[in-house]
């Protein structure tokens, strides 16, 4: 052995040009590899350590290890008992023979068959040690210039490629971990979430979706940094009680987090699991002497069963947090489709306040025509709304909704005076008797000031009153009769014509309709629709046509979409009609285009 150390120290010059030369080109996992590798291979030993140490000094990371002809990497074992301890005190640690004997703890000795063992501490400028890099051998060890030559000229460009390291996954874990709580943040998420459904195929998840309620009064009341704490001690609370699962953690948002586990058990186990979430926050968080309970509001949706991708399994669970706020807060709710209706209808909300904040509305006119000349009588203006993302939006769909939410004012409010001011337009493009019939929702004709409203439109745009017709449904007028008969008689005393839309699918009586102040009757498109189809509608129709002609009413059917619904209604006493077979709703030029044809031309 002497002599092979002997001979091995007469070409150290040669061996180190030959391991500089090897390692020299190399940068980051590969420079860690190569030198593990190359001083191996110089030094003729088994085995070839390079490791660092991170947030515990008490653990050592191996970044690269030759044994057995063979590069390991990502492995870790804990410091104690082992022969490399001493080089947290910056010292050099050697042991020629028997290590085994000398630690006998040291699993991994005895599992490489170490004999002998050489580390040395790698330390930055400021002296602080960052890792170690280690000799073993299956054979007794002699300490010799080449192996300290090589120790001193690598030393530093080794613990540089370490710190560089560091650095980087600093870096990484900056854009991938949250540095308040150290959980993933929301993009990373995404990735690993998207991951983990692809490569598990048939495996099942379920995701928690989980938000703190009222945390922006914690913030408020109690400011920023109190309010970091305790959303430090919030997710530690989350990550204890999910301690024994193999769950992915992420803070999704300010107050939001997502927890990701394997889906073992049934719906009862999950059960359990959202109920120890809640039961975890019965004690209160100490935050400087300040106790602060806390409640949360929790979400979960299953993969595959509500949700086929990582996006909509986020999407669910997010909804069923979401309803679980609007329940009172302090629950949990398991996605179903029930819930998506509801939620639907809460994102319409949202974007109809966007909607009305942002002109995110228009007006179409729809022509009406005179049964037996084809002339244009005038418009029904028709409220529209194309959403950027949802495409066009039915006034079925959103009405009903700006009703419930009180946004129907504003909205009823944006059409009664968009009306006026395009009558006021195409009365100055010399369209001097043209009228527009708007439609006023229940909600908006029971304000106190709905007459107030309308003359006043009527006034700002100088048009006449006569040029604007109001409709209102026949269920409306039924809503409250005598308040009907109030408003109707003051439009009318005003020259404002007033139409009773839908007529047919209510219950008023005709004791009623005779004390109606209105100038006509629009009878329902479903029974226009079946003209000639359904006996019993054309019935409805005759009769319908009979009662409004002896109460001396004129009679306009909408909804008309064939040659023969509109011959029979001709025939049967209709005087104008509305519908797709003499035009759709058309753009304000298009309609006076239109109108300055004075009638429907190819009918």
């Amino acid at each position: 052995m002497k002599e092979r150390y002997s001979e091995r120290e007469k070409n150290a010059a040669e061996i180190l040009v030959k391991l500089a030369d090897a390692v020299t080109e190399q940068v980051g996992g590969h420079f860690f590899q190569s030198l593990v590798r190359e001083i191996a291979e110089v030094l003729e030993v088994s085995t070839v350590l390079v490791g660092e140490f991170r947030e515990k000094i008490e653990e050592v990371h191996v970044v690269a290890m030759y044994h057995d002809h063979k590069i390991i990497e990502n492995i870790s074992y804990n410091l104690a008992a082992t022969p490399c301890a001493n080089v947290v005190n910056k010292q050099a640690c050697f042991y020629p023979e028997n290590i085994q004997l000398l630690f006998p703890d040291d699993g991994m000795l005895a599992d490489i068959h170490a004999q002998s063992y050489l580390g040395e501490p790698l330390c930055d400028a400021e002296g602080n040690v960052v890792g170690l890099i280690a000799v073993l051998d299956t054979n007794p060890m002699v300490s010799d210039q080449l192996i300290s030559a090589v120790f001193r000229i690598f030393a530093n460009r080794t613990a540089n490629e370490l710190i560089r390291r560091q650095m980087e996954e600093k870096l990484r874990r900056a854009a991938h971990f949250d540095t308040l709580t150290g959980w993933m943040e929301r993009h990373h998420f995404y990735d690993v979430l998207e991951e983990k459904l692809s490569s598990q195929p048939d495996e099942k998840w379920v995701l928690f979706f989980i938000d703190i309620d009222n945390f922006k009064m914690i913030n408020d009341s109690l400011g920023h940094v109190m309010g970091d704490q305790i959303l430090r001690q919030f997710s530690g609370r989350l990550r204890f009680v999910f301690k024994e699962e193999e769950a992915v953690f992420c803070r999704f948002s300010g107050d939001e987090f997502a927890v990701l586990m394997k889906n073992r058990a049934d719906e009862k186990a999950i059960k359990q699991l959202a109920d120890k979430v809640f039961d975890s926050f019965q004690t209160p968080l100490l935050v400087n002497e300040h106790m602060s309970y806390m409640t949360a509001s929790m979400g979960i949706a299953l993969y595959p069963e509500d949700a086929c991708g990582s996006t909509l399994l986020v999407h669910c669970a997010d909804i069923a947090m979401n309803k679980a706020k609007t329940k009172g807060k302090n629950n949990y709710i398991f996605f179903s489709q029930d819930i998506v209706d509801d939620y639907d209808r809460y994102e319409m909300k949202n974007d109809l306040y966007e909607a009305v904040n942002n002109d995110g509305f228009h007006l179409v006119y729809q022509p009406k025509c005179a049964c037996h000349t084809n002339k244009i009588t005038g418009f029904e203006a028709l409220i529209r709304w194309e959403h950027p993302a949802r495409g066009f939006v039915s006034p079925e769909s959103f009405i009903p909704v700006a009703e419930e939410t009180g946004l129907i004012h504003p909205i009823g409010d944006w059409v009664l005076d968009e009306a006026c001011r395009q009558i006021r337009e195409w009365r100055d493009m010399g369209m001097t008797d043209v009228t527009v019939a708007i439609n006023v929702s229940a909600v908006q004709f029971a304000k106190e000031s709905i007459l107030d409203d309308i003359c006043g439109a009527v006034r700002r745009h100088d048009i006449p009153f006569s040029a604007l017709i109001i409709e209102i449904t026949e269920g409306m007028a039924m809503q409250n009769p005598q308040w009907t008969i109030e408003v109707l008689k003051g439009l009318r005393k005003k020259g404002i014509l007033v139409h009773l839309d839908d007529f047919g699918t209510g219950f008023s009586s005709f004791n009623y309709l005779s004390r109606f102040p209105v100038d006509a009757i629009k009878i329902d498109r479903s029974f226009v629709q079946n003209i000639g189809i359904d006996q019993r509608d054309t019935s409805i129709v005759n009769a319908l046509l009979g009662i409004v002609s002896s109460l001396g009413l004129n009679v306009v059917a909408e909804g008309v979409e064939t040659k023969e619904q509109a011959d029979y209604l001709q025939e049967n006493g209709c005087l104008e009609l509305q519908g797709f077979y003499f035009s759709r709703p058309l753009s304000s030029n298009d309609a006076a285009h239109l109108y300055k044809q004075k009638i429907i031309p190819g009918r």
